[in-house]
């Protein structure tokens, strides 16, 4: 993947991916075909910088060229389309899905089918979790996409736990950081970052790197959160 390190590189990235992911071409027609909520066709298709958190998704995976990504989310599995949809054309590539709910409603079938898919279900703060995600013999994840529960305390509690499995140079993207007290944790990190939210998502978009600087909460953070139901295997 390409090299990151400063907030230099940040805007150099999401200059491109403005100029790369908001054109006709954007989401590839065979993933729209995927999406049957037309509010949810909208959010891939549309131009409006309120909603384009998909379309620049994908542009990023497009020109980084990521070979490992891992994303945290909750629910309805439209993040880690946009993330598979770039990545299936690499030549190496792996995608880890942690969900801390069953959701995965746009999960393609072939995305699904797919030997470089990974799913876990369960706490995302989890030992089960940390367990299930090292049995796939993963390493140093060159993105990280933080979008479960928007709050300090989670969000916190997912950097903390996972922050030493990153290296300097991971590219991290926590979404809705203006919803509820997001906006402190975002304030805190300590490493380059940029807050693209205005060319994004209306609720907030921030993109980081991590410099190898260990984030120390300084609120309090979940060490388990409430979804403490374990699943086991491929999904």
């Amino acid at each position: 993947m390409r090299h990151l390190e400063t907030t230099g590189d940040l805007i150099r990235l999401h200059s491109e991916c403005l100029a790369r992911g908001w054109g006709p071409r954007g989401i590839p027609v065979d993933i729209m075909g995927q999406i049957s909520d037309n509010r949810y066709r909208m959010y891939f298709q549309s131009a409006n910088p309120a909603s384009a958190q998909y379309k620049w998704l994908h542009a990023a995976v497009s020109i980084l060229r990521p070979k490992l990504v891992i994303e945290f989310g909750r629910e309805r599995g439209l993040s880690g389309l946009a993330l598979w949809a770039a990545l299936r054309h690499l030549p190496i590539y792996k995608l880890i899905s942690v969900d801390t709910e069953i959701g995965g409603d746009y999960f393609a079938n072939a995305m699904i089918d797919d030997r470089n898919f990974q799913r876990v279900l369960g706490s995302s703060l989890g030992r089960d979790c940390m367990r299930q995600v090292q049995r796939f013999r993963w390493k140093d994840p060159d993105i990280v996409f933080l979008d479960t529960t928007h709050d300090y305390a989670q969000v916190g509690g997912e950097i903390t736990t996972w922050q030493d499995t990153w290296y300097p140079g991971t590219l991290v993207i926590i979404d809705d950081i203006h919803l509820g007290d997001l906006g402190v944790l975002w304030g805190e990190l300590p490493w380059p970052k940029l807050n693209i939210s205005n060319d994004v998502h209306e609720t907030g978009y921030g993109i980081a790197i991590f410099n190898g600087r260990q984030f120390r909460p300084r609120r309090r953070v979940l060490r388990q959160n409430s979804f403490e139901r374990e699943y086991r295997g491929r999904f």
